[in-house]
């Protein structure tokens, strides 16, 4: 790896913001600013810093101690160290240029903060080597911290006192260029001091926001050989396994980190989140209230648990747990689209929308705010609002799946089906497990006339969740239409199996048991599908015509008034046309 010094960093910093003012021409004043402020900065730090090594009060690992957790600050001590530094006057200009740093950050001054470390680093090295690392390692820690959050460890030792590093996220760069200038600096103090055990840890989370989720495993793999005591190791680690779809391998990892420190709230945490994956709500729930146990002011820990009380259905207690999440921090961008998600559920529009907008206001960024919203607007009939946030969240984020399957789901509505399929492929493409994206695609190319494709997607939708009545009622759908119909009978008596209250699958199977002229069993199925949904249109229509089959006219034609009926304030234009079509011919048989 090639050293980098000041020369090549300051050029390298030229490069990024000319690149910035030239795709940004509005901000160029701003930037020239910012730009003359960090470079004078670098100049005064570095001639702040005399590498005299007679007058160095710090030594070896006692000089730079990277704490292992978190939560370890003491801002009394730290005050303590600094103010005997300050009030010193035989201190070394090595303590007090760290000195210098930590009051740059505490007054936020971040970016002078980051030029200071970064001063002390190109001094340090080959004088001391521990504190150029360490410096490096703080200079990552404030970039990216916005990137990575509380998982990563943002504080530096000293004599025994740790320092809190204030994360620093520059609007500049947007997360992803943040991400790699903090690699830079994680490399350097990895560089420094090869056994540096967090500089591969808070390498690890950063590789992980870039998507680099391999490279990440094997940096905590590494802080994990170096210093296997540590649980935020684990911790991390397990994280991104579970994003690799491995919930399993990470609940593992959280299992090691609550053996080393059962007492730390946010293992809990990821741990529940782990098993809402593997459907174990009730677990996971068990996981967030330990958590709050142990932290009663852990906002993230009420939020995860509202989100699996909405998978379980219970939508009002949801809302009290994202209540208490935006009490605790009024910031909280996630708890508020979450919120508003479930007030969508209840049929609470317009709140669901506040929550949305104020989600976007307090993180414009926030690409997950903006797919919730598009949700909740589609839920609610606003295809083109919809459209337009599912195509933010998708600049925002161009690796979101979630947001083109949601954005398919749009553009069918709005009758764009050529684009609606071109999202599900894009979808599928980022995750190839996307069960429902498999599902709506099928159902996409069975209204495109492609049901021999369309019964192959449902087929890998049924390998990879074979419990699925969704998709074996589509599925039945797709086979009815080539005339398959032992087969489409096969998969409606499985979708009802599997949810013995699926209106469509019932009056789907009524429909292949007309074909086989089984009257008697269809009426049962239209009765069923009516019971279950009074106001379903084609339930009455097919049993109407179960009741020609068995001779009772008269009630045929009552059946059939009340699907015109359903179908004309449905907008339901086939149907009403069919409906209309089968009175003719009963007025007609009289």
């Amino acid at each position: 790896m090639n050293k980098i010094d000041g020369s090549t960093w300051i050029r390298k910093f030229f490069e990024r913001v000319w690149t910035f003012f030239l795709q940004h021409p509005i901000a160029t004043i701003t930037g020239v600013g910012i730009l003359l402020t960090g470079i004078g900065t670098l100049f005064i730090g570095i001639n702040a810093i005399r590498p005299d090594s007679s007058n160095l009060s710090l030594n070896g690992e006692d000089i730079v101690k990277f704490i292992q957790a978190v939560k370890s600050e003491d801002s009394s001590q730290v005050e303590k160290f600094i103010q005997k530094v300050e009030g010193n006057p035989k201190a070394s200009d090595w303590d007090r240029a760290v000195v210098e740093a930590y009051r740059l950050k505490q007054a936020g001054k971040i970016e002078d903060a980051i030029e200071k470390w970064r001063s002390i680093a190109i001094v340090a090295e080959g004088i001391k080597n521990d504190l150029a690392a360490s410096a490096w390692f703080a200079i990552g820690s404030l970039i990216d911290g916005d990137v990575v959050g509380e998982k990563q460890i943002s504080t530096v030792s000293i004599e025994g006192v740790t320092f809190p590093l204030t994360p620093y996220y520059h609007e500049n760069y947007r997360d992803r260029d943040a991400a790699k200038c903090a690699i830079d600096a994680y490399n350097e103090a990895i560089r420094l001091n090869p056994d540096l055990a967090v500089a591969y840890s808070n390498r690890g989370l950063t590789k992980y926001t870039l998507g680099k989720h391999n490279e990440a495993i094997l940096d905590f793999d590494r802080a994990i050989s170096l210093e296997p005591d540590v649980s935020l190791f684990y911790m991390n680690r397990g994280m991104v396994k579970r994003s690799l779809g491995k919930p399993n391998a990470a609940i593992a990892d959280y299992d090691s980190a609550i053996r080393l420190e059962p007492d730390f709230a946010g293992i809990y945490v990821n741990r529940g989140a782990a098993k809402s994956d593997l459907g174990k709500y009730k677990e996971a729930i068990i996981d967030y209230v330990k958590a709050i146990q142990l932290k009663p002011n852990l906002a993230l820990a009420y939020s995860n648990r509202g989100v699996v009380k909405i998978r379980l259905g219970e939508y009002k207690e949801a809302i009290a747990d994202f209540d208490k999440a935006i009490q605790l921090k009024p910031d909280f961008a996630l708890a508020y689209s979450n919120r508003g998600r479930t007030k969508s559920f209840l049929g609470n529009y317009e709140s669901a929308i506040i929550d949305h907008d104020e989600a976007i206001r307090l993180k414009p960024h926030f690409a997950e705010a903006y797919y919730d919203r598009a949700v909740t607007k589609s839920n609610h009939g606003q295809y083109e609002s919809a459209l337009a946030d599912n195509n933010e969240a998708i600049r925002l984020k161009p690796d979101y799946a979630y947001a083109y399957y949601s954005r398919g789901l749009t553009k069918y509505h709005l009758g764009q089906c050529k684009s609606a399929l071109e999202d599900y492929n894009e979808a599928i493409e980022l995750k190839p497990d996307y069960v429902d994206a498999y599902n709506s695609r099928g159902l996409m190319k069975c209204y495109m006339g492609q049901s021999e494709s369309a019964i192959a997607d449902f087929d890998e939708a049924v390998r990879l969740k074979a419990d699925d009545a969704d998709v074996y009622s589509n599925r039945g759908m797709a086979k009815f239409s080539l005339r398959r119909y032992e087969s489409a009978l096969a998969d409606y008596n499985e979708a009802t199996r599997l949810n013995p209250n699926y209106a469509t699958a019932y009056s789907n199977r009524s429909t292949v048991k007309l074909v086989f002229g089984r009257y008697e069993s269809a009426l049962v199925d239209c009765n069923e599908a009516i019971r279950l949904n009074p106001d379903y249109a084609v339930a009455y229509a097919n049993r109407g015509a179960a009741k020609i089959g068995l001779g009772n006219i008269g009630s045929a034609r009552s059946d059939f008034q009340t699907a015109l009926r359903l179908a004309r304030q449905q907008g339901e234009e086939d149907i009403k046309t069919d409906m209309e079509r089968q009175i003719q011919k009963l007025d007609d048989m009289e």
